[in-house]
């Protein structure tokens, strides 16, 4: 009985070896089941919500740069930055999960290429690959609090892959008129509703101190990331009535 459809064997990394999930007819089912709702639930969003992107303004008009650079983004703010940074090749590494399955398929219908690893599992080898993706697309993007978090505290990940890579790393942040909340989950994503508007604040390029341990690199991201936020939320509060 074939359990995987030929368009999931073409799917960079999703069967991973040794990977027995998806050789069960059930969750087989249900993974595609599950992304046809999500794919179809985004694309759908994306028509009924009015988005900005603001911030460094060559990321607002999404070109390719003759230098290489990675997206830091918390991990419950990847719906809107999913939305809207298709259109360039952005390496991204997404866990071996359950959960992750459904991501990847995700980030490959929207055009990004994925590489599965997390600070729990493919640890290494996953950021090798990352490493590799970014060196050959002269793009990335991480969440930096995932896969599990803590929530909205980066790891070292971030800091590796731009070290490794010579990659400047650009922090993301969002802000919502109307969201939606998953309070159960551990990152509080945030979905942008019906009818509201959203702000994708991203900002200018910045490399990392070469003196600075991983800690202090750690919370110096973190701290960027936290502004991007900020930007994003007075932006929108400057422009909600207009």
């Amino acid at each position: 009985m074939r359990v995987i459809s030929e368009y999931d064997k073409k799917i960079a990394n999703l069967i991973l070896p040794g990977d027995s999930r998806l050789e069960d007819p059930f969750y087989s089912a249900m993974l595609r089941i599950k992304f046809m709702l999500a794919s179809l639930a985004l694309v759908s969003l994306k028509s009924f919500i009015k988005v900005e992107v603001v911030g460094w303004h060559e990321f607002v008009e999404n070109k390719k740069h003759d230098f290489s650079y990675v997206l830091a983004i918390w991990h419950g703010s990847l719906p809107l930055p999913i939305m809207e940074c298709r259109g360039l090749p952005y390496a991204v590494m997404d866990s071996p999960s359950a959960d992750g399955d459904l991501l990847l398929k995700l980030f490959n219908f929207f055009g990004y290429y994925t590489v599965r690893g997390s600070s729990h599992k493919r640890s290494v080898a996953g950021l090798l690959e990352h490493i590799k993706a970014v060196k050959k697309n002269g793009l990335g993007a991480t969440s930096v609090d995932g896969p599990k978090g803590p929530e909205k505290q980066t790891k070292p990940g971030i800091v590796m892959l731009s070290k490794k890579t010579g990659a400047k790393i650009v922090a993301i942040g969002c802000a919502f008129s109307n969201c939606y909340t998953l309070k159960r989950s551990w990152d509080h994503a945030r979905f942008p509703l019906p009818f509201s508007r959203a702000v994708l604040y991203a900002s200018e390029p910045f490399e990392l101190d070469k003196n600075m341990n991983i800690d202090d690199a750690c919370k110096f991201v973190n701290d960027k990331i936290i502004e991007a936020h900020d930007q994003a939320e007075k932006y929108l509060k400057q422009n909600l009535r207009k």
